[in-house]
């Protein structure tokens, strides 16, 4: 009867050890104990059962042989935590606490397979200088010194000072954005002689030119510019304020509201649409130019440019009329 109680015993500690250490695997119990807490388990489970066989073998209830074949029993279930502890180990993180797991997603997402994230430099790996990006090829297509965009357009009749329509001259107001891609600052003033141009072909573009009175009194004059293998005239803005009342009620054209003055490196000018309490847009970074007609009463206009001051009509940028991406669309006149 006493072997048959031994053996069973036997059993129940190795049936016990192996349910523990399947449980082991799970990402609950590591989580409540900790990888310390699986290592510390058998250890204190061998304490224990040492501790009673010896306390038994004291009261005579134990012989040397039954404790040291405890021992030995509680090693073997002990063993049978080894699997669990390790794969429990090696779920866990650096803390001891086993790394949260994804959840798999539901029909047809589950077909897909979790995308793995490399980073562009492993850690730890040094970049040679040698291997760094190379410098940039010279040839390659470079920005202009000045991004040039007429973001708003429109076109306009001009009227004489006594109110009749000037049969011989149209107007054109725009509102320009300008980008300073160099490293120095670039005169974005109007005042004589202006760098912002209208390039316009005509015939005797100059003697026709017959600007507002404030603009005449400044003295800039159209002058001809080479671009792009063809020559243009390049005719200044109109200043700011320059329009008066007629007796037909209106104005005599549009006029300039221009502030710009020094364009500094990486910079811009541009006047986003603003609009005055009773709804009117607020007149600002507009400008308007004074264009000849000739006999025919047609010119042609190629776009607006920015000139170096510094040098003989030198274009640092330009936005061509009738390219989207430089020219913008007409708007009412009002609307700017």
């Amino acid at each position: 009867m006493k072997k048959l109680i031994l053996v069973v015993s036997l059993l129940s500690l190795v049936v016990e050890g192996i349910v523990l250490g399947t449980l082991a695997d799970t990402i609950a119990i590591a989580d409540k104990i900790g990888v310390l807490g699986l290592a510390l388990t058998p250890l204190l489970a061998i304490g224990i059962a040492i501790i009673v066989h010896w306390w038994r073998a004291r009261e005579g209830d134990r012989t040397p042989r039954q404790l040291a074949l405890g021992v030995v029993v509680c090693v073997l279930a002990s063993a049978a935590l080894v699997p669990g502890f390790v794969r429990a180990y090696s779920s866990a993180g650096a803390g001891g606490v086993p790394s949260p797991q994804r959840s798999r997603p539901s029909g047809e997402q589950s077909k897909l397979a979790t995308p793995t994230l490399t980073p562009l430099v492993p850690s730890g790996m040094p970049v040679a200088s040698s291997k760094a990006c190379p410098m940039p090829d010279p040839t390659d297509p470079q920005l202009p010194p000045i991004d040039v965009k007429v973001v708003f357009w429109c076109k306009g009749d001009v009227v004489k000072a006594n109110g009749e329509p000037d049969q011989s001259n149209f107007q054109i107001k725009m509102r320009p954005r300008l980008v300073n891609n160099t490293s120095s600052s670039i005169s974005i003033s109007i005042g004589n002689p202006s760098p912002l141009r209208l390039l316009v072909t005509g015939k005797q573009v100059d003697r026709r030119w017959s600007p507002p009175p404030l603009t005449k009194e400044g003295g800039d004059r159209p002058i001809v510019i080479e671009c792009n293998g063809s020559d243009f005239w390049a005719i200044p803005p109109n200043l700011p304020h320059d329009a008066v009342a007629t007796p037909a009620g209106i104005y005599s054209g549009f006029v300039s509201s221009w502030d710009g003055v020094d364009l500094k490196p990486g910079h811009n000018y541009f006047k986003p649409l603003r609009h005055n309490e009773d709804g009117s847009a607020v007149r600002e970074g507009n400008l308007v130019f004074q264009v000849p007609l000739d006999e025919n009463g047609s010119v042609i206009i190629y776009g607006l440019a920015i000139l170096d001051r510094g040098t003989k009509g030198e274009i640092l940028g330009l936005a061509r009329f009738g390219v989207a991406e430089e020219w913008g669309p007409a708007v009412q006149p009002t609307s700017f």
